[in-house]
């Protein structure tokens, strides 16, 4: 698959999430689209790997899957950073939106849904305009392959 040309985001993903922007790998068949799911109780990204046309992690070539923990890792620490954090989740289960797509969330025993899933909670409150801005200010500052883009723009360069 060239991602340049045809990455699509599943319009669930796309209706439950904000785009933050782009984890850039060491090639473009090894960047990620970062999503923020619009939850304000819950820090909650999604990462998206924009060049691959598979569904579970042990399909990936390698060279991808050491991107996908490198991208896991700078996430985490970056959560853990801004956020009083008790436990990172992380999670692929794409039963319901097939495309390969992976869920890190900063759980605290103050979130709604603790010590429950996250899944299926109804977000109480929705991310403002300002917090994503502010988030996107942040991870440009702290995590070293995040760049912030619009539509994918910089899936073609």
């Amino acid at each position: 698959m060239n991602n340049s040309q045809s990455f699509q985001l599943d319009s669930r993903l796309a209706a439950d999430c904000i785009e933050l922007g782009l984890l850039i790998g060491s090639s473009k068949d090894t960047n990620s689209v970062l999503l923020l799911m619009n939850n304000a109780d819950i820090p909650w990204f999604v990462i998206v790997p924009t060049g691959i046309s598979v569904i579970d992690i042990d399909e990936l070539p390698e060279l991808q899957q050491i991107q996908m923990l490198k991208n896991m890792n700078r996430l985490s620490a970056f959560l853990k950073q801004q956020y009083q954090v008790d436990k990172i989740n992380f999670a692929s289960i794409g039963n319901i939106v097939q495309q390969m797509h992976f869920h890190l969330v900063a759980r605290t025993k103050q979130d709604p849904a603790w010590p429950g899933v996250v899944w299926g909670i109804k977000a109480e409150n929705k991310v403002t305009q300002e917090q994503v801005e502010g988030l996107k200010c942040q991870l440009v500052e702290n995590v070293q392959n995040f760049k912030m883009s619009h539509s994918y723009n910089l899936l073609e360069k």
